[in-house]
């Protein structure tokens, strides 16, 4: 019995790649751009702050009249959560 060239042309194409192992990833903490323990900048802190406000107006469904309120709460949140950082002693 012979076999049809199209039932060896599904099988004879096919190659199997080797395995590959992913490329290792290795970042040190003195290769990042601010060190774990610095201060964050004037724009991050900014940013910091108003996720915070966002999170409390969402958190009172988002009523007006209370923007400026939400805002100095996450400022205290914030400066609160720096001084009893345990970087800070």
């Amino acid at each position: 019995m012979s076999t049809s060239p199209e039932s060896t042309r599904a099988t004879s194409g096919k190659k199997t790649l080797p395995a590959t192992q992913p490329p290792a990833v290795s970042i040190s903490l003195t290769e990042t751009k601010h060190p774990v323990t610095a201060e964050p900048t004037a724009e991050e802190r900014r940013e910091l702050i108003a996720t915070a406000a966002y999170y409390l107006a969402e958190k009172r469904g988002f009523e007006a009249g209370h923007e400026m309120e939400d805002w100095l709460a996450a400022e205290a949140s914030l400066a609160d959560a720096s001084v009893s950082s345990p970087e800070k002693k």
